[in-house]
């Protein structure tokens, strides 16, 4: 037998499945991810969805693969703003920070982060420069 096609020979309690181009590749679910994630639910098994593009939130990629057919909860997708800004917020809450990059990175570090500078859109605003 093929060895890409064999069966495994056991079950985990849980998977960690990376989305682009392993899920999906642009709007499109590929087949053999699809036939899994429709499957591990049935038996029981956690699944949760990693991405190391920080241009979108947990709750976007939640979205689109609902989208496609797979339901997940922005607490199932895991990227890099996400533990990032639980990294801050545990280790270093009183931080003064000043996040640099594209939305949603400002957004989610400004609304988890105690003590961010931040822009006035975020709502999180101090008012004058970071210190």
């Amino acid at each position: 037998m093929n060895e890409l096609l064999r069966v495994p020979d056991r079950l985990y309690a849980g998977y960690v499945f990376d989305l682009d181009g392993t899920i999906y590749l642009g709007s499109e679910l590929l087949p053999g991810p699809k036939r899994l994630l429709q499957a591990l639910p049935g038996m029981r098994r956690k699944v949760v969805f990693v991405s190391n593009n920080p241009t979108r939130a947990s709750e976007e990629y939640a979205g689109k693969l609902s989208d496609l057919g797979v339901p997940a909860h922005p607490s199932e997708v895991i990227n890099t703003v996400v533990t990032t800004t639980e990294w801050l917020a545990a280790n270093a809450p009183e931080a003064t920070i000043f996040p640099v990059g594209e939305e949603p990175t400002g957004l989610t570090t400004c609304s988890t982060a105690s003590t961010a500078w931040c822009p006035r859109s975020t709502g999180r605003s101090s008012g004058g420069e970071p210190t």
